[in-house]
């Protein structure tokens, strides 16, 4: 990428921007409200390109609990550290009908708590967009074909921030907390941009 240096008038390269690596944390909450992961990043490193969180182990019945989510830019982890916040819903559920593998129809066992544009992870193993929500929710695409009671994760996703320091460190950190203490397992996928 080039900029005009306003010193000079020419053009300045700055370098391009390209997806780095990608990387899953897990934040496996055992009776407690809150859980913290660690970013590593370098001096080339300083973007997130695009995050995915969500329930990743079936925590026994239906979940839907909101959580804040935050990105500190210090290890005291305090208010005024926080460079991105916001609330979420992380919701799991299951399919209360098989999936045929050739609709886009999805019926989960509640379906009052998804939103249309919600992105849902199926069994783990499909992502699938929601279009229309009601006793049968429909996705944008077809879904492949899934049994009764298998899983629907609803997918976070936080798109293109800046990771910064101010501790002249090379990390930040990822805070997820509710409001009480809960037992429930989730993943946070990340892919990382690097500046070349």
């Amino acid at each position: 990428m080039q900029v005009l240096n306003p010193d000079t008038e020419e053009l300045d390269s700055i370098g391009t921007w390209q997806p780095k690596s990608a990387v899953t944390y897990d934040l496996d909450f055992s009776s407690s409200s809150a859980e913290v992961v660690t970013i590593s990043l370098d001096e080339t490193v300083q973007v997130l390109l695009r995050g995915r969180l969500y329930i990743d182990t079936d925590p026994g019945a239906l979940f839907s609990e909101w959580a804040d989510l935050t990105f500190y830019n210090k290890d005291a982890k305090e208010g005024g550290d926080a460079f991105f916040r916001t609330q979420a819903k992380i919701l799991y559920d299951e399919l209360e009908v098989a999936t045929s593998g050739s609709a886009a129809n999805i019926i989960p066992d509640d379906h009052t708590e998804w939103s249309p544009n919600d992105l849902v992870l199926i069994d783990y193993t499909e992502y699938a967009r929601l279009k229309t929500i009601a006793d049968t929710m429909v996705a944008e695409d077809n879904v492949g074909a899934y049994s009764i009671n298998d899983s629907l994760a609803k997918v976070i996703e936080i798109h293109n921030e800046f990771l910064w320091n101010l501790e002249s460190e090379n990390e930040v950190h990822f805070k997820v907390a509710f409001d009480s203490a809960q037992t429930v397992s989730l993943k946070f996928e990340i892919i990382l941009m690097e500046r070349v």
